[in-house]
C-alpha cells in the first residue's frame, strides 16, 4: 500500500521507474545475446572515433557530421576499442529516450489537472520507445540513429513537460539542438522553432528578457556546432555538410521518378547507363552516386543537383506523388501499391538475430570489402541466440507501419488542437518534428529510420491532443 500511494503522490518519478525498468529487461537479454553490428558507416565511425580518441583528425567526407563519432570516441577511450562497451551504452539511450517520454507524458497530464491518469498515460506512451522493435534493432548497429533518437527526444519531447520559462532552459535546449544537427544536420529546420517554444513558455517573464535569453540561445547553439562550420569553411565545404541535392537525386532514382533524359552531361548519362541501365535498385544507384565522385567533385555535385530538380520542376505532379509516397515510407509503411525501393528497417529487425545471408547466426560485420586491423577488433564471437531469435520472432509480427501512421495523425491533430487551444509552445515543437518529417518527404527518402527520431518524439502525442493544458487566460497562460 505504501509503494501504490509514493506512485500515486508521485506519478512522474513512478512511471519513469515503470518504464526504465520494463525498457532495461529486454535490453539486457539483448547485449549479451546479440552482437554489436557494423556496417560500412560503422567502418568510417570506427576510425573516425579512434583517431579522435587518440588527438588526431582523420579525413572526413563532406556528407558526414562529428556527433555520433564523439560519443564512440567518448567510449574507446575509457573502455578501448570495445564492442560490448558500444553496445552497453547504445542500450542505455534507448532505456532513458524511455524514460524521457514517460516523464514527459506524466508530467503533462499530471498538469492537465488529471493527476489519476498521468501514471497510466505515462507508462502506456514510454512503452511506445522501450519497446518499439525498430530503434531497439538499431541499438544493436554502431550507427548514429540511438544518438539521434535519444537527443531528439531530449530536444523536441522534454520542453513539452517544461511548466514556466525560465533562461536556463534555452541555454540548455540550445545546447542539445547544437549537438543533434551535429549527429543529423536534418534537424537545423527545427532549430528556430524550438528554441522560440522555449522562449514562448508560460511566466512572468518580460518581452525583452525573452529577446535577449533567445539571443543568447542562438549564441550558444552557434557556439556549439561552430567549430565544425569553421572546419568545413577551410576545406570549402559549406555548412554542417553537403549532399542535399544528391540525396533528392537518390531519393528520385530509388523511387523510379528520376527523368534519365534530363542527365546534364553525355559523361555521366553513359555512366548511368554503365551501372544503373533499365533496372535501378538502391545497391546500383549508391554506387553510381560514388563511381562519379558526387562528394569529392563540386562540378559533379552540382550536375546531380541540378538533374534532379530538372526532374522536379519537369514533372512536378509526379514529384508530388513521390512525395506522397515517401511520407508514407517515412513512416515505415510500405504499402505493395506505393512501389517501395527498401525494406531496411526489417533487415535491421532481422539483422539482429540473422546473418547478412539468413543463414542462421554468423558474424557480427556486414561490410563490403576488407575488414583491416582495427575494425577487427570489434568482432564478437558471442552469435545472436536466446532472447535475440525471441525478440526477431516477435518484431516480425510487431513491425507495422501503421502504428507510426497513427501517431503522425495524433501528432497533427494535437498541434491542430495546440493551435485552437493558444498552446504556442506545444504547437510549435510538434511544428519542428513535423519540418523534420516533412524534408525527409521532400527528398523522396525511402529510408525510414530518418524519421525514427520523429516517431518516438510523436509517442508524446496522444497525451498533448488529450490534455493540451489549462484555458487560455488562466494565470500561467496569461504570460
Amino acid at each position: 500500500m505504501g509503494l501504490l500511494k509514493m506512485m500515486r503522490s508521485r506519478p512522474v518519478l513512478a512511471c519513469v521507474l515503470v518504464v526504465g525498468v520494463v525498457a532495461l529487461l529486454p535490453r539486457l537479454a539483448l547485449l549479451f545475446q546479440s552482437p554489436l553490428v557494423i556496417t560500412n558507416d560503422g567502418v568510417l565511425y570506427t576510425h573516425w572515433a579512434w583517431a579522435m580518441a587518440h588527438g588526431q583528425w582523420p579525413a572526413v567526407p563532406s556528407y558526414r557530421t562529428p556527433g555520433y563519432p564523439l560519443l564512440v570516441a567518448g567510449v574507446f577511450a575509457v573502455a578501448g576499442v570495445e564492442p560490448l562497451a558500444v553496445h552497453a551504452v547504445q542500450r542505455l539511450l534507448g532505456v532513458l529516450t524511455g524514460c524521457v517520454v514517460a516523464g514527459v507524458v506524466a508530467a503533462i497530464v499530471k498538469r492537465g489537472h488529471r493527476p489519476g491518469l498521468a501514471l497510466p498515460a505515462g507508462v502506456l506512451c514510454g512503452m511506445i520507445p522501450a519497446l518499439d522493435p525498430r530503434p531497439m534493432a538499431l541499438e544493436g548497429f554502431m550507427l548514429s540513429e540511438t544518438l539521434g533518437v535519444f537527443l531528439a527526444v531530449v530536444l523536441l519531447a522534454l520542453p513539452m513537460g517544461l511548466e514556466r520559462f525560465r533562461a536556463w532552459h534555452v541555454v540548455w535546449v540550445a545546447a542539445v539542438a547544437g549537438l543533434l544537427c551535429l549527429t543529423r544536420p536534418a534537424f537545423q529546420v527545427a532549430v528556430p522553432l524550438v528554441l522560440l517554444a522555449v522562449v514562448l513558455l508560460p511566466g512572468p517573464a518580460k518581452p525583452r528578457t525573452r529577446l535577449v535569453t533567445l539571443l543568447a540561445g542562438v549564441a550558444v547553439f552557434f557556439a556549439t556546432i561552430g567549430p565544425w562550420l569553421v572546419f568545413n569553411h577551410r576545406r570549402g565545404v559549406g555548412g554542417l555538410g553537403e549532399g542535399g541535392g544528391a540525396v533528392l537525386w537518390l531519393g528520385l532514382a530509388m523511387a523510379g521518378r528520376l527523368d534519365t533524359s534530363l542527365a546534364p552531361t553525355p559523361e555521366l548519362a553513359a555512366e548511368y547507363e554503365r551501372i544503373v541501365g533499365d533496372n535501378p535498385h538502391p545497391g546500383t544507384l549508391h554506387e553510381y552516386v560514388f563511381s562519379i565522385g558526387t562528394f569529392e567533385r563540386d562540378d559533379v555535385r552540382a550536375q546531380i543537383s541540378g538533374w534532379a530538380m530538372r526532374s522536379v520542376r519537369e514533372h512536378p505532379g509526379d514529384y508530388a506523388f513521390g512525395v506522397l509516397h515517401a511520407a508514407l515510407w517515412q513512416c515505415d509503411y510500405l504499402p505493395r501499391w506505393s512501389d517501395p525501393p527498401d525494406h531496411e528497417t526489417r533487415w535491421f529487425v532481422r539483422r539482429v538475430a540473422v546473418d547478412a545471408n539468413h543463414r542462421g547466426p554468423g558474424s557480427n560485420f556486414n561490410i563490403v570489402g576488407e575488414i583491416d586491423p582495427l575494425v577487427r577488433e570489434l568482432s564478437m564471437d558471442r552469435p545472436s541466440r536466446g532472447v535475440a531469435w525471441v525478440f526477431n520472432a516477435w518484431a516480425s509480427q510487431r513491425h507495422n507501419g501503421a502504428w507510426t501512421l497513427l501517431l503522425l495523425v495524433s501528432a497533427v491533430a494535437a498541434g491542430v488542437a495546440c493551435l485552437v487551444r493558444r498552446r504556442w509552445s506545444l504547437a510549435l515543437l510538434l511544428a519542428a518534428s513535423g519540418a523534420v518529417f516533412a524534408l525527409h518527404a521532400a527528398l523522396v527518402s525511402p529510408y525510414g529510420r530518418y524519421s525514427m527520431p520523429v516517431w518516438m518524439v510523436w509517442s508524446v502525442a496522444p497525451a498533448v491532443l488529450a490534455m493540451g493544458g489549462r484555458k487560455p487566460g488562466t494565470t500561467e497562460e496569461a504570460g
